[in-house]
């Protein structure tokens, strides 16, 4: 421990680096008065010798103060206070704002619920996303680390508005090694996430008062991105085989559709997958139309039990599918990187309209993942969590059987990270009982929350994704304390 007469007190140990210590120790001197303005500072070479540091930190600590407007040098040598600090507004120079009073209408934001924040001791089955806690975070902070020392600062001026070319290559190939999409990186666009790639999407495919079909259970904010782009909502019911595609022929005829947006991997929030029957007469269909399908992919690629299903665009040869994922499906939630895979020349025009929306993303972290995948580092990371998921499955499944079989219809999903229980008393309130679990410490989602209208439906959701087996046999217990 060093300390300065000025009040400066440097920590070896701290996280923070010590020329920045040094220099926040300055800026606090002369905020305070300590130090004044044209006052001189000690050579560096002295003011190192007393703080015990290298000579080159305190020259870094100069330099940090010197371009935020603290201190200035002049031809002569020497460096001094600045005679114009660096200003910020007094809480009595800032006019305080009335919340009651508005002289404009503000449009609510679309709710989400999966995304409320929660005190620690609720358990959270909400999201049906992997668990943070495994995420290999050593690797992604050295490979980000790596990817900021060695990047060049004039380059930010010249980043692909497409994504980063080694990212998107590294992408393609793990696209098709995992969901079997035949991804070039002209194919790919990279985005900050979901909500961003929908409404790019809407903004190179539709115009106020167009059509869209959508799935008659899915979710609330990705149907107020297409309501914001002026998009006329269809909705088409889902039931065991994904999509009822029968329906769509005699709705295209009474309708201008212009768009077709669809769960076909794995259906949100039933989980079930669009058959293949299904499938080919969706592509068909779409095909002879004209029709773009916008394929979400909400699963992280998990599949236990059998072959693996595809998503729709990996059976798209006409360019008909653009298909639209996330890595925080992957990694963890909110993580900022999202792609969308379509045509090369869809893609362009996509490029374009990003531009337009001024839509950007993180240089570093792309660079961080492309490393990572081209290390095999997030294939060892999905093959871990996929065991894993399969245990957690499992375990929720058996849990809920011996405690809530008399309740439940429980269906064990062949892939993905959550339940679609069905409610055996139509009965039963699951909403209330899902306010009561929340009191209880337990958050899951009631059918109603997924419907288009908002109508109760003897159904709820549950992920096992993010909880580990003591806490998913915790969740039961809350679940089945609280179901009267």
């Amino acid at each position: 421990m060093l300390t300065w007469h000025m009040g400066l007190t440097l920590n070896e140990g701290a996280a923070l680096p010590i020329f920045l210590q040094i220099a926040q120790g300055i800026e606090r001197a002369i905020q305070e008065g300590r130090l004044k303005s044209g006052d001189p500072l000690p050579g560096t070479r002295a003011l190192g010798e007393q703080l015990g540091v290298n000579r080159n930190t305190v020259v870094a600590a100069y330099q940090e103060l010197v371009a935020e407007g603290w201190l200035q040098t002049l031809g002569g040598g020497g460096t001094f206070v600045a005679e114009t600090l660096p200003r910020s507004l007094s809480e009595t120079e800032t006019p305080s704002l009335t919340s009651s009073a508005r002289p404009f209408r503000i449009n609510p934001a679309p709710g989400d619920q999966a995304r409320q924040p929660f005190p620690a001791s609720v358990l959270s089955c909400l999201t049906g996303e992997v668990d943070p806690r495994m995420l290999p975070m050593e690797a992604l902070t050295r490979a980000y680390q790596r990817a900021a020392r060695t990047h060049d600062a004039k380059q930010f001026t010249h980043e692909n508005p497409q994504g980063s070319e080694r990212f998107r290559k590294a992408l393609a190939g793990m696209l098709a090694q995992v969901k079997g999409i035949n991804a070039t990186p002209e194919s790919l666009l990279i985005l900050p996430g979901l909500r961003e790639g929908l409404t790019l999407a809407c903004r190179a495919l539709l115009r106020p008062g167009d059509g869209v079909v959508v799935e008659a259970l899915g979710s609330r904010v990705h149907w107020e991105v297409l309501r914001c782009a002026g998009a006329t909502l269809h909705p088409v019911g889902v039931d065991a085989e994904g999509l009822c595609v029968h329906d769509l022929p005699s709705l295209l005829e009474a309708n201008p559709i212009r768009l077709i947006v669809v769960t076909a991997l794995r259906q949100y929030p039933t989980t079930v997958s669009l058959s293949p029957n299904r499938r080919k007469a969706l592509l068909t269909l779409a095909e002879a139309r004209e029709i773009p399908v916008l394929e979400l992919d909400l699963d992280p690629g998990f599949h236990y039990e059998g072959s693996p299903t595809l998503p729709l665009a990996a059976e798209d040869r006409q360019g008909t599918v653009l298909y639209l994922g996330a890595f925080s499906k992957l990694l963890f939630p909110n993580l900022p990187v999202a792609f969308l895979h379509a045509s090369p020349d869809l893609v362009r025009e996509l490029v374009g309209w990003r531009q337009a929306l001024a839509q950007g993303g993180d240089p570093f972290l792309e660079r961080a993942l492309a490393e990572l995948l081209e290390d095999g580092e997030i294939q060892r990371h999905l093959n871990r969590l996929r065991r894993s998921s399969r245990e957690r499955r499992d375990a929720l499944a058996q849990a809920l059987q011996s405690n809530l079989n008399d309740v439940l219809n429980i269906e064990l999903p062949d892939g993905g990270l959550a339940f679609w229980l069905g409610v055996k008393d139509p009965q039963l309130d699951v909403k209330a009982w899902a306010e009561r679990a929340m009191q209880s410490g337990l958050a899951f989602r009631p059918g109603c929350d997924y419907t288009f209208s908002g109508e109760a439906i003897p159904w709820l959701r549950m992920g096992f994704g993010s909880l580990s087996l003591e806490e998913l046999s915790e969740a039961v217990m809350r679940l089945a304390k609280t179901k009267a």
